[in-house]
């Protein structure tokens, strides 16, 4: 296991990170995954992961009007940034400090992603339910 992602292995942090996650909206939830990515990337230039929008799409069209799936999208999320600390050796305390200001300062992660193509895709019609993979 990852030592960032021990050092944040207890109740009160995963409830923490849970809690900042959920406070987000779902499309800034889904952009601090792709930001997430994104320093993967730069941490090492053979990784190519970047988060595969399409299949958590019907979860996000979902959690729009269902606070169920809205819990679900934020859990997904959150299994999404601890396996790119276990894989792509994300670091974890890094990451929860970067979420904690994200969630002061929203603007912070939508000025990152002016781009509007992760918006586009995660806007299109529901995919079928399916696992997604970050790879």
């Amino acid at each position: 296991m990852s030592q960032s992602l021990v050092a944040l292995d207890n109740l009160d942090d995963r409830r923490t990170i849970f809690q900042l996650l959920h406070r987000l909206t779902q499309m800034q939830r889904l952009l601090y995954l792709a930001r997430c990515c994104r320093v993967c990337r730069k941490n090492d230039p053979g990784c190519t992961v970047e988060p595969n929008i399409s299949s958590v799409r019907a979860l996000l069209h979902k959690s729009f009007t269902d606070e169920r799936a809205n819990v679900a999208l934020s859990n997904e999320i959150m299994l999404d940034v601890c396996m790119l600390s276990m894989m792509f050796k994300l670091d974890m305390v890094v990451a929860a400090i970067d979420l904690e200001q994200i969630v002061r300062r929203p603007e912070l992660i939508e000025r990152d992603f002016q781009s509007a193509e992760l918006l586009r895709v995660a806007s299109s019609r529901p995919a079928p339910a399916r696992s997604h993979l970050l790879i």
